[in-house]
């Protein structure tokens, strides 16, 4: 590669020259060394946490369909998980740690259910439910409120609250039953 420059703006950067020279296996050695295994670390765990979150708080008897890391449209972005419950489409957006339920994680969580509602063809009958998963924060009450468009206010949610979410939202939202396959795909 290049020499050590201070910030790693690329994993692996050369002129193209140099990348046509160079073996597959040292350039994959550059982007090995490059990687920084405490992001891969941390968002194992991350995932580790959900899965376990979830295999805990979920019901048995429920269901419906799970997606970890689903794609947005539009934005590009991945939403943690997506449950697809009866009809309904919840969006949990994971803050492991957050002591409160911050105004940047409330929009975030919001723009993905309205993403999913206006350019994901599946979704755009379907009730969607943004929820906010800030593990450390105070227990909220659990308030829905539906707009115009199906898409529900975000419920605030943390580690205790979210059974509780999960058995208001399938009690109260009512949607045509969705075809997992074709929502998935639309």
């Amino acid at each position: 590669g290049a020499g050590a420059v201070a910030v790693t703006r690329a994993y692996y950067h050369a002129p193209i020259s140099e990348f046509l020279r160079t073996s597959a296996s040292e350039i994959i050695g550059e982007l090995t060394r490059n990687h920084p295994q405490e992001l891969l670390q941390q968002q194992t765990q991350s995932w580790l946490f959900q899965i376990d979150h979830l295999h805990r708080v979920l019901p048995d008897q429920i269901g419906g369909h799970i997606f970890f890391e689903f794609q947005i449209p539009r934005v590009g972005k991945r939403a943690d998980v997506i449950l697809g419950l009866e009809g309904t489409v919840l969006v949990i957006e994971y803050k492991r740690d957050s002591k409160k339920h911050e105004r940047a994680d409330i929009v975030q969580v919001t723009d993905y259910a309205l993403d999913l509602k206006n350019f994901h063809g599946g979704s755009h009958h379907a009730p969607i439910v943004p929820i906010l998963v800030a593990t450390g924060a105070p227990s909220r009450p659990i308030e829905l409120t539906e707009y115009s468009d199906r898409v529900f206010h975000p419920i605030l949610s943390n580690d205790e609250t979210l059974p509780a979410i999960l058995g208001t939202v399938r009690e109260r939202v009512q949607g045509a039953p969705l075809d997992v396959n074709s929502w998935m795909e639309s």
